[in-house]
């Protein structure tokens, strides 16, 4: 199976153009590849030093992941898997950047899924905590609202691209402010995932790897598995 590298970031805009297209988002690629099953994502241990580390970080990746399982019509299932000391971009990771920052300054978080023609294979995602300070209130200039950034980038982690409604939570450009999915977003989500009946799940439901246990819906280090 040849496996393709896509590479999707969201960079700071002064302003928001006005496209409003109904059908304006789009897929990684043509083709619309997308996970197969139920989809698999852990944090690095460190968290956002401006968030105030793991734990506080942990909420707001959740609640951006999860927010997508919870469109009706899409049969989304997502697996957290907790926390993580594998170094930064390791497959299927989320990670803050805080002393170096490998690409352009301008953009707010890359993700790098890994897709065949018509499946994501594993991803990628990498937050700017080196240009950028990070916040759970609105956004303005170079602190940006977590909430925001993380969902949009999850939306790449999941299979979509950038949208070209500037309402849209996929839109390739944040302005500030605390952003939402909207109905085009939706409708990207949903011809992914069909079906309805998604959800998020945690270690309570699906164990953890090997080495560790299960403590408050997370896998941490220890006995277990």
């Amino acid at each position: 199976m040849a496996v393709s590298l896509g590479g999707s970031a969201l960079v700071l805009l002064a302003m928001l153009g006005t496209s409003t297209n109904a059908a304006a988002w789009e897929g990684l690629t043509s083709s619309n590849p997308r996970w197969t099953g139920t989809v698999p994502y852990a944090l690095h241990e460190a968290g956002s030093a401006d968030l105030g580390g793991f734990e506080a970080t942990q909420a707001v990746v959740r609640e951006g992941f999860e927010d997508w399982t919870r469109v009706t019509c899409s049969g989304l299932t997502t697996n957290y898997q907790g926390a993580t000391a594998a170094p930064l971009e390791t497959r299927n990771t989320i990670a803050w950047a805080e002393s170096s920052w490998p690409y352009d300054p301008n953009a707010i978080g890359v993700t790098t899924p890994r897709f065949s023609t018509t499946e994501v294979v594993d991803a990628a995602m990498l937050m700017n905590g080196v240009n950028f300070t990070w916040t759970t209130g609105a956004g303005s200039g170079t602190q940006v609202n977590a909430y925001s950034i993380i969902t949009h980038e999850s939306g790449h982690y999941l299979g979509l691209g950038h949208s070209s409604d500037s309402n849209s939570m996929m839109y390739f450009a944040y302005s500030g402010g605390v952003s939402a999915i909207n109905g085009d977003d939706e409708n990207g989500i949903c011809t992914l995932y069909p079906g309805g009946g998604g959800g998020a799940t945690d270690c309570t439901t699906t164990g953890c790897p090997a080495g560790q246990s299960c403590t408050d819906g997370r896998c941490v280090a220890g006995a277990g598995g």
